[in-house]
């Protein structure tokens, strides 16, 4: 049971990601800002027309039901720790493959810190 909900875990960051930056894209094509106010306005008029702005909305709204489940069955000390580092991996691989974000050495070696530390914990609730 706790692998199923590993992986849901796995798969509820992916879809939040996923979500993040199809809201990043649909920001910065409408060149949403919050000044001066009529640019404010005009933006969230745009985004609202949008219909991929509402379908982000959905996904976000079962990637929430999704972080409920998992928070229901993981300790929080467990939960958080684990879709924080795994968050920060795609967020980052996400930057560089989709939105041409430089990559330096240090990216790397950061990253796979940050995904041992993911994998220690993922052991750590296998064991629970």
């Amino acid at each position: 049971m706790k692998d199923f909900y590993l992986l849901l875990l796995l798969f509820q960051t992916s879809l939040a990601v996923a979500v993040q930056f199809t809201l990043k894209k649909l920001a910065s094509d409408t060149v949403f800002s919050i000044w001066p106010p009529q640019q404010f306005f005009s933006g969230i008029t745009k985004l609202l027309s949008t219909p991929l702005f509402w379908v982000a909305m959905v996904l976000y709204g079962v990637s929430l039901m999704m972080w409920l489940s998992i928070l229901s069955r993981f300790s929080f000390v467990l939960a958080i720790p684990l879709a924080v580092g795994i968050n920060f991996a795609m967020v980052y691989a996400v930057s560089a493959l989709f939105l041409h974000e430089r990559v330096t050495f240090w990216w790397f070696v950061g990253v796979a810190l940050i995904l041992s530390g993911v994998l220690l914990l993922a052991l750590l609730a296998r064991g629970r």
